[in-house]
């Protein structure tokens, strides 16, 4: 009989109050979060804007008064989420924990672990290909013309594609995760592979920002080989699982010599 945590017998009130505790602790993370990226924001400003000027666009624009306070604060907020992901993070597994047996949790947290690591890396990915997502959008500038771009457009377009990115890193975690949760077996998941060709195509085509096909194919084929990536880990944990198994049997097995 699989052993609970007593916290998983709660009300539904403690439920509650508990989801309030973790939601409060997570906001304030990214807030003190955002207040030290609230000072990266010049250096980012930089940073941000000199694939542009590579690209040929004349400047950047803000379209009211309040523009340049309110992209501040927007960065801030965005940098912050991203740079206290194992915070939030961590938050949601203890309030998922509780509820878990002992061997669920030791699945979870290696579970819940790389995936941290995994969507900051993503987020990396994104932000080295960044400049030339950049070029290869301005490169259809009419020739002897400039681009004078929205900066609050241009963040957005650079949070959507980290976000993206981030999480499609994300995507052999949830294979891996239902696999080590013993919801299906490698041949189960392998047996779906079309499935997966139908999401990572989908999925690409709702979420990629770059307007040509191109991208969208490159994008699919990664999520494809995360996919088959992910089988193949499955696939090394069933071979190990069936090596202890078999060290188990034999240790267990009387040994005929002996007998």
């Amino acid at each position: 009989m699989p052993q609970v945590d007593a916290q998983a017998h709660m009300s539904l009130t403690r439920h509650l109050l508990e989801l309030r505790t973790r939601l409060l602790l997570s906001i304030a993370g990214v807030l003190v979060g955002g207040v030290g990226a609230w000072f990266l924001y010049t250096p980012t400003l930089t940073w941000l804007t000199k694939p542009l000027h590579a690209a040929g666009a004349s400047g950047i624009n803000f379209r009211t008064v309040i523009g340049p306070f309110s992209t501040h604060i927007t960065f801030a907020l965005w940098a912050g989420f991203i740079l206290t992901t194992p915070w939030w993070l961590a938050q949601l597994w203890l309030f998922v924990a509780p509820a878990l047996t002992r061997t669920e949790k030791r699945r979870a947290a290696l579970i819940a672990i790389p995936s941290a690591f995994l969507f900051l890396a993503g987020v990396a990915s994104a932000i080295w290909f960044l400049p030339h997502a950049v070029a290869l959008l301005l490169s259809e500038l009419p020739p002897g013309s400039s681009a004078l771009l929205d900066f609050d457009s241009y963040l957005s377009f650079v949070v959507i594609i980290t976000l993206v990115v981030g999480a499609s890193f994300l995507f052999p975690m949830i294979i891996i995760g239902i696999h080590a949760l013993g919801l299906a077996s490698t041949s189960q998941i392998l047996r779906r592979w079309r499935w997966a060709v139908v999401g990572a195509t989908v999925f690409a085509a709702i979420t990629n920002p770059l307007p040509d096909l191109w991208s969208m194919i490159l994008q699919m084929c990664a999520l494809l080989a995360l996919y088959f990536g992910a089988l193949g880990v499955c696939w090394l944990r069933d071979l190990l699982a069936r090596r202890r198994k078999r060290k188990r049997e034999a240790a267990l097995s009387p040994d005929p010599i002996a007998s």
